[in-house]
């Protein structure tokens, strides 16, 4: 799966690679993983303590969270769902 991060310091960079690996981001603010198939969160976002906007638009093949993984991230101030 290609992820697009964009960096308030820089241009838009793509990072190929699997979902799972997203727990070694955690400095991460920004997840836009909208208009993908994810069917499911996973468990390693808990690692995203920094992550405050999450974008899950258009993501139809599910919304399932994994037991815990939202009081996990505290810093979400924007979750968006479509």
């Amino acid at each position: 799966m290609a992820i697009q991060i964009t960096r308030e310091d820089g241009p838009k960079s793509i990072i190929n690679a699997e979902v799972s690996s997203l727990s070694k981001l955690d400095q991460l603010r920004l997840l836009d993983l909208s208009e993908t198939s994810i069917q499911e969160l996973p468990a390693g976002m808990k690692a995203m303590v920094k992550l405050q906007h999450l974008n899950l638009n258009w993501t139809r093949e599910s919304h399932l969270f994994p037991a815990g993984i939202i009081s996990e991230l505290s810093r979400v101030e924007e979750l968006t769902m479509y």
